[in-house]
């Protein structure tokens, strides 16, 4: 419902093998034999340079890890493969 108003947008999540495969917080890859996958450090990192430049009014994304090393980051229903993010 949000992204209707122009002011919000989902980002797949950053990835250690530079695929631009679909990734999830919770689970490993789904392809046989890829043994990269969702990168925390990279996806951290983006958020807390999003929230700190940019002031998004909501941050949504599942990973309690990143929700607890980035001040603004929220847990929501439906968003442990992606970031949401509104302006």
């Amino acid at each position: 419902k949000t992204h209707f108003d122009g002011n919000c947008v989902d980002i797949r999540l950053f990835r250690d093998d530079g695929s631009r495969y679909e990734a999830w917080w919770n689970q490993s890859d789904d392809r046989p034999g890829v043994t990269g996958g969702y990168s925390q450090a990279l996806t951290a990192a983006f958020l807390r340079y999003a929230t700190t430049r940019h002031s998004p009014t909501t941050v949504y994304f599942n990973d309690p890890a990143v929700i607890s090393a980035v001040e603004g980051v929220e847990a929501q229903p439906g968003h442990d493969d992606h970031i949401h993010l509104c302006f």
